[in-house]
């Protein structure tokens, strides 16, 4: 996809924590200082903006708690609450919008009780995501080369108990939800209805392009750690598979690479349905059948044995930057 980008200067500020606010979000994200470069990026919503120090309040159309200094813009209020009472001890992904390309988008929903850093976080669509903790350079496995990405956080993000955060692929993405996603997987930030939407960073060189995106009839996202050094093992977060076919690079299986436990076959993963044009898949379930020991995950699970076909179903009405209501 053809992306016109519009580079903008960034201004460096590692003691500011920023909450992006221009999503359709019901809660805030706090950034601070962006990775290597030192830089940091705003975005503002629509709400009233003021400043809290320590433990406070900040209100926009709503209201956020949260804790330390900085400036918080947004509408709705954030809060541990997660609805119909579904917990978990780590992050997920909650929703994935693939087609067409100006709607694409997928979601990280916090519903743990507490604010969430995403200094060490990274995201992947591509088996070989692991190359990346071996010191390797990003070559993907993949029939549509420069498509597939590996990108990670700026540094200072975080998101908060009962959070969401939205990274969006396209360069039409508010004509397709009216609103701006919190991050974009593009070389350079998004102009966004007006603002700037801060891209995410590349682990290497080629690891995001302006082609980076989703593939529509199967795919994979995984949501992992690492702490940068060469040859310490990563650990899954969470991970998500849609389509009930698959071909090399489209489902994660780390079996017999070594420092990692066994994987579920890829031929044994049960997909998620395939978003249908205009649709999404949203998570309206914390990890069916997940086995939850002996895994390579950050609590244990063997992240790719979830039934995905159990955890999501098909939104005929994305709500991207909102926590599912059937959560």
């Amino acid at each position: 996809m053809n992306r016109a980008l519009t580079a903008f200067a960034l201004v460096s500020s590692s003691a500011l924590a920023l909450a992006v606010g221009c999503s359709s979000s019901n809660t805030d994200l706090g950034l601070g200082g962006s990775g290597g470069d030192g830089t940091t990026s705003s975005t503002t919503g629509k709400g009233s903006t003021s400043t809290s120090t320590g433990t406070g309040t900040s209100t926009g159309t709503g209201t956020s708690t949260g804790t330390g200094t900085g400036t918080s813009t947004g509408t709705g209020s954030s809060s541990s609450s997660t609805g119909g009472g579904v917990m978990g001890d780590h992050l997920l992904i909650s929703e994935v919008a693939v087609s067409p390309d100006p709607n694409e988008f997928f979601e990280i929903w916090n519903p743990t009780n507490a604010a969430v850093s995403l200094d060490n976080y990274y995201v992947s669509d591509n088996s070989t995501y692991t190359s990346i903790a071996a010191g390797m350079p990003w070559a993907p496995d993949t029939m549509n080369p420069g498509t597939d990405f590996a990108a990670r956080f700026p540094a200072g993000t975080s998101i908060p108990a009962g959070g969401v955060i939205v990274i969006g692929f396209d360069t039409g993405y508010f004509a397709a939800h009216n609103s701006c996603p919190d991050f974009y997987m593009g070389t350079a930030p998004l102009s966004c209805n007006g603002q700037m939407v801060p891209a995410m960073l590349p682990t290497g060189t080629g690891s995001i392009t302006d082609t980076s995106n989703l593939s529509n009839a199967r795919e994979m996202i995984v949501l992992f750690t690492w702490d940068g050094t060469v040859n310490h093992a990563l650990k899954d977060v969470d991970y998500v598979t849609w389509g009930d076919m698959f071909e090399s690079g489209s489902r994660a299986d780390k079996t017999g690479v070594m420092g990692y436990q066994a994987d579920t076959p890829k031929a044994n993963q049960k997909g998620a349905v395939a978003p249908a044009n205009f649709h999404s898949i949203e998570r309206c379930s914390a990890e069916p059948g997940e086995t939850l020991t002996g895994g390579n995950g950050i609590s244990g699970h063997n992240e790719t044995s979830e039934d995905f076909g159990a955890s999501f179903v098909d939104q005929g009405t994305p709500t991207p930057g909102t926590k599912n209501a059937c959560l």
